[in-house]
């Protein structure tokens, strides 16, 4: 980062082939990124929230192949202690929490390798989880996200899948879920994120598609899938582009009080802003032209201007692609620059205040 920007966000990423890696603010406008934690390495997956109700952000990693996912517990100090979540080894790519049994305390959801049911981790708010597997089986699932589409005041499950359709599972708020397919043509999605995005009070999934091969004859474009309340979705391409995307979050990058999509592409082109119009249809727009080979990202306002900015973590390292962060403007455009010098082979990055401000 360029020396005088006022950062205000922590970040952590997931890092396939190392140890996972936490960047903290020095106070002159640079990250400066160092291991995270003994035993915190080769994660797939990565979350950040305050699983042990101490007031310090602990960080969740999702781990693999057949390895027990781990909790880093944070000492608000910016030092982590880790140690195994569950009994139930898996292969973990998708990480959320919330509280599902209505407790007041997080829970974890893990998506987990094709072929293996997903698993519902029930904090007891001392950072203690209780696992069990849920009736989600299939293609692999890349991203998981938590929010109640039904309306009847218990949190649901989506998750997004490669192979077979994403998947909706309805929960009954106590931990227990019933899942059905979001849409036919959903079926190689490698992120999703939950908003309202046509302002009718009920939540939307927008998903982000790899789109293998864009010939194909159903191509499988980004898609936004409007809600009914009741569980149920009706979908259309958010474009008609072919683009290789990975991940998607939402959050109004233009401040017009709409929400708008960024997608983080890999191999195809650019990652994209994607801006909504209110209605459910978007205006799309090239981000970055160096970052082309993203496998996450996160919204956050790092500078503490008050407009949401973006990072990307990078999964190339044979490429030379450093993780990145572009700084919004609050209408719409993003300047962009390399977080540090030094390449991680980053599968995904949470943000948060890891360490006192300054």
């Amino acid at each position: 980062m360029a020396a005088g920007d006022p950062l205000k966000a922590d970040l952590v990423f997931s890092n396939l082939t190392g140890a996972d890696q936490l960047c903290l603010r020095d106070g002159t406008g640079e990250y400066v990124c160092g291991d995270l934690a003994e035993g915190a390495a080769g994660a797939r997956a990565i979350a950040t929230g305050d699983v042990n109700g101490d007031g310090a952000l602990d960080v969740v990693l999702g781990r693999g192949p057949d390895q027990l996912n781990r909790l880093c517990r944070g000492d608000g100090a910016g030092s982590f202690t880790c140690s195994d979540i569950g009994t139930i080894p898996a292969t973990t790519s998708a990480i959320a929490l919330g509280d599902l049994n209505g407790d007041g305390t997080l829970d974890a959801v893990f998506g987990t390798g094709a072929h293996q049911r997903s698993q519902v981790c029930l904090g007891d708010g001392t950072g203690k989880f209780a696992c069990d597997e849920i009736d989600s089986v299939g293609g692999e699932t890349h991203a998981v996200a938590i929010g109640d589409v039904n309306g009847d005041g218990a949190p649901d499950i989506v998750f997004a899948r490669e192979g077979t359709p994403s998947q909706v599972c309805l929960g009954d708020g106590t931990g227990a879920f019933t899942c059905t397919a979001i849409s036919p043509n959903a079926d190689d999605t490698f992120g999703i994120a939950l908003g309202d995005v046509n302002h009718d009070g009920k939540l939307d999934a927008v998903l982000a598609n790899v789109e293998r091969m864009p010939d194909r004859a159903n191509p499988q474009h980004n898609r936004v899938c409007l809600g009914d309340g009741a569980g149920h979705f009706d979908c259309h391409d958010v474009s008609t582009g072919s683009y290789r995307s990975t991940a998607v979050a939402l959050g109004d990058l233009d401040r017009d009080g709409n929400l708008d999509a960024v997608f983080a592409n890999t191999n195809q082109g650019s990652s994209q802003a994607c801006f909504g119009d209110g209605h459910g249809d978007f205006d799309c727009r090239r981000i970055d032209p160096k970052d082309s080979s993203s496998s996450g990202l996160a919204l956050v306002d790092l500078d503490g201007n008050r407009t949401l900015d973006i990072v990307f973590a990078s999964a190339i390292v044979h490429r030379g692609e450093h993780n990145r962060a572009c700084l919004g403007d609050g209408h719409g455009a993003f300047d962009c620059r390399d977080i540090t010098a030094d390449l991680f082979d980053s599968s995904g990055v949470a943000t948060g205040k890891l360490t006192p401000p300054r």
